[in-house]
């Protein structure tokens, strides 16, 4: 996939507030990122969507334990060629063990498409595209 990043910021978050006992066990941080960037053309698995996209993607994970963490995601593109018309959302959540040997993840990604997933009216191309 081609693509230029425009940007990437990260940020580590506190879940809790900052006064906590010495008795009780520091909590585990949220971490967040946020990236944005642009494709001139979008492929995914070899299968053509559109050309000139924005994209934006927000994720979050929290380490439950030493060996457990939960994730989350929100991935959302539009094109800006006026041919394909062409937006997706993706909504995923996953949860990662760590068995020393390998890491264990289990998830799952739901996918939206706003025009189906070819683009313009539910995945029929317009007349002036056919062959």
């Amino acid at each position: 996939m081609k693509h230029i990043t425009a940007l990437t910021l990260t940020t580590l978050l506190a879940a809790t507030g900052l006064a906590q006992t010495a008795a009780a066990p520091a909590a585990s941080p949220v971490s967040y990122d946020l990236t944005a960037g642009y494709d001139s053309e979008y492929y995914y698995r070899g299968l053509w969507f559109s050309n000139q996209n924005a994209w934006y993607n927000i994720g979050a994970s929290k380490k439950l334990s030493d060996k457990t963490t939960a994730s989350a995601l929100a991935y959302y593109t539009s094109s800006n060629d006026v041919r394909s018309q062409y937006q997706e959302l993706d909504l995923g959540a996953s949860v990662s063990y760590d068995a020393g040997f390998a890491t264990l993840t289990a998830g799952y990604t739901y996918f939206f498409f706003f025009n189906g997933y070819l683009g313009n009216k539910n995945g029929r191309p317009e007349p002036e595209f056919l062959p």
